[in-house]
């Protein structure tokens, strides 16, 4: 099986991989990508994507046309190529792709993992996580699966703290005061970005209205026409833009009348 030029940076050369990864390749990787490799639980028992499925298999994670996972062996210089996940699912989100993508770089090359569509970087164990997340009904599991001590299993996913994430996480792992387990996740989803609303600092992302304890509302004024001017969130200023620090003052018209002005800081 042949394939075109790929670019990891690009979404659209990805697109390009899922689709032809739905073609039968014509000899099968020799060694289990991170695409398909297991995921063991605490407890012993493992997960792991199977191979792509057109069809039949549209209730979890939702409609689409096909997901799994696949190994291709490529000539060329490229090496392996795997990819996990779910190709044109239409729920939760509609997706051209979405899940685990690796060009591995043959044997003892470095190779690289991104999640698809954002083109987070990935480590080969996140990229298994991604994987079994985004495979739905085609995941098989193996209780006591020898391979990873026998037990029971627990559905992996990333643990949210106040100040961190961590990966391959379960929900009995996750217990901790202020930790928020999500399922089928890694920590480069945004389903896991962490909450830093309350560590007093006004972080990137955070406002007034999404974190107020953090995020102040500005002190100043605003200028309403050439008449008036109203302290920073009084409903009076409407679309005004608010002078931050500014101060109303009054300037005589010089005929008897006077108008206020807001001055900056």
């Amino acid at each position: 099986m042949r394939l075109g030029k790929i670019l990891l940076s690009s979404v659209g050369a990805a697109a390009l991989i899922g689709f032809q990864l739905l073609v039968p390749a014509s000899a099968a990787a020799q060694t289990v990508s991170p695409c398909c490799a297991k995921i063991c639980a605490p407890g012993g028992t493992s997960a792991a994507c199977q191979e792509i499925l057109v069809g039949g298999l549209g209730t979890n994670p939702g409609p689409t046309l096909a997901h799994g996972c696949v190994d291709v062996e490529l000539n060329g210089g490229l090496g392996d190529v795997c990819y996990g996940g779910r190709i044109l699912s239409t729920a939760p989100t509609p997706a051209l792709l979405e899940g685990c993508l690796c060009i591995l770089g043959g044997p003892g090359g470095p190779g690289q993992c991104v999640s698809i569509p954002s083109g987070a970087t990935l480590t080969p164990e996140q990229c298994t996580a991604e994987s079994v997340a985004q495979c739905g009904d085609n995941v098989t599991t193996t209780p006591n699966d020898p391979a990873c001590g026998g037990g029971n299993c627990e559905a992996p996913g990333c643990c949210v703290g106040a100040t961190s994430c961590t990966d391959l996480s379960t929900a009995s792992q996750c217990a901790g005061a202020g930790e928020t387990f999500v399922a089928g996740h890694v920590c480069s989803d945004s389903e896991c970005a962490v909450n830093l609303c309350g560590n007093g600092k006004c972080d990137p992302g955070e406002t007034n209205a999404s974190c107020p304890q953090d995020c102040p509302a500005a002190s100043g004024c605003c200028q309403v026409g050439t008449s008036h001017c109203f302290e920073c969130g009084d409903a009076r200023c409407g679309s005004a833009a608010c002078t931050p620090n500014g101060t109303c003052s009054i300037v005589p018209n010089g005929d008897g009348t006077s108008r206020g002005s807001c001055a900056g800081q």
